[in-house]
């Protein structure tokens, strides 16, 4: 039989799972395509004699908001007796993520025979510590034990399903359709680049759902050339120095040298939260701003009592009270309003701090974080790409 995997990864965790598992499918006599999910990635029809297993990450107790955009790219009713299997990577507890992924699958036209979760350390280094070298060695011997099972299953072709309760099942599917919506977003807001940031740009071509862009600093960005002599040359770690060509000379360098504004990086919309980010810059200058948290929270508020007063003092007044679903309509608009605010603050963060940004003395504030010296995290042998 045929297998191909389709695999998502943020910090690499996943991209391990799924080599694994090809090396596994590979050593029994199968034919294994690889093939990493991008925002443009078009699946093709599968044969009645081919298994697709898609494998992701597990953000919010969820599938990426790009791995359900690949599901539903998959052509309906072109898929009938196929089979496939779903392969959820967590750092902490997959709850309803794979089965989320089952269901969208099972209505492409498969027959999802399969699912499990494989646990390995975790990346969250925007808001926690990654654990250290030897902890995070034993998450991931212990993740590369359910994917090897997995693969048994796989093989031995008996259906088998990852399950949790139906109350573990609601509120985890509510976190992570909320956090698609609008966390992934707000979360996005709260990175910045302070000033050791040499402008490289490594963070915006690794990025795996291009929502990095570089864009000019504020007024008093200085750019800091650490490990860089003052001539352009690098310093080695016995203190020799090589001298670069302008060929080969950092887009900072080449921005100062030619008086251009120095460019920083800047985190859009379509951001996945996948902290890759943020534990591949090298000199560990993407961080989580306390002042955009701020920021952001205050503004969330600030538009959620705007929307929710307006529509209590122009809207509710013109609907005739005792209406048969008034309370429903109510909760549910508000709701909806609640999420608009979210979005809007999101959506409003960067225009905010690049004009604050640009007040004298502003980005010194801006840039100060809490998680500058936590650990980074990326799989081992990872490189991306």
């Amino acid at each position: 039989m045929k297998y191909t995997i389709y695999y998502f990864t943020g910090t690499g965790n996943t991209e391990r799972a799924a080599g694994l598992l090809r090396a596994q499918l590979e050593e029994a006599g199968h034919t294994v395509g690889l093939q990493r999910i991008g925002p443009d990635t078009i699946p093709p029809s599968t044969a009645a004699d081919e298994c697709m297993v898609i494998a992701f990450p597990v953000y919010s107790w969820a599938p990426p908001k790009i791995v359900k955009q690949f599901i539903r790219r998959i052509p309906r009713g072109r898929n009938r007796g196929s089979t496939a299997a779903v392969l959820a990577v967590d750092g902490g507890g997959g709850y309803q993520a794979a089965a989320h992924a089952c269901r969208m699958v099972s209505r492409r036209g498969y027959r999802v025979f399969l699912s499990a979760r494989a646990g390995y350390a975790d990346n969250w280094r925007q808001m926690m510590n990654p654990p250290d070298e030897e902890n995070a060695a034993a998450l991931n011997t212990e993740g590369d034990r359910a994917v090897q099972a997995f693969a048994r299953s796989l093989l031995g072709g008996e259906p088998s399903h990852y399950r949790i309760s139906r109350i573990n099942t609601v509120w985890s599917w509510s976190i992570g359709l909320l956090f698609a919506a609008v966390g992934r977003r707000v979360l996005a807001a709260f990175f910045i680049a302070d000033e050791s940031c040499t402008s490289c740009g490594l963070c915006q071509r690794t990025c795996p759902v291009q929502a990095i862009r570089m864009v000019p600093a504020g007024s008093d960005a200085v750019i800091e050339t650490a490990g860089m002599g003052t001539d352009g040359a690098d310093t080695a770690a016995d203190g020799k120095t090589r001298k670069r060509n302008a060929a080969e000379k950092k887009p900072a360098e080449k921005n100062a040298a030619a008086g251009s504004p120095r460019l920083l990086p800047e985190w859009g919309g379509s951001c996945e939260s996948c902290n890759r980010c943020i534990n591949i810059c090298p000199v560990q200058a993407v961080n989580t701003s306390i002042f955009r948290m701020v920021a952001g929270v205050v503004m969330i508020a600030f538009f959620i009592l705007l929307l929710l007063r307006t529509f209590n003092a122009a809207v509710l007044p013109m609907i005739p009270p005792g209406l048969p679903g008034l309370s429903l309509f109510v909760f549910l608009t508000k709701a909806v309003l609640i999420l608009a605010a979210h979005h809007s603050a999101a959506v409003l963060m960067n225009p905010f701090c690049r004009a604050v940004g640009k007040i004298p003395g502003m980005r010194k504030i801006m840039v100060k974080s809490f998680n500058k010296n936590f650990r980074q995290y990326l799989a081992p042998g990872f490189r991306p790409r």
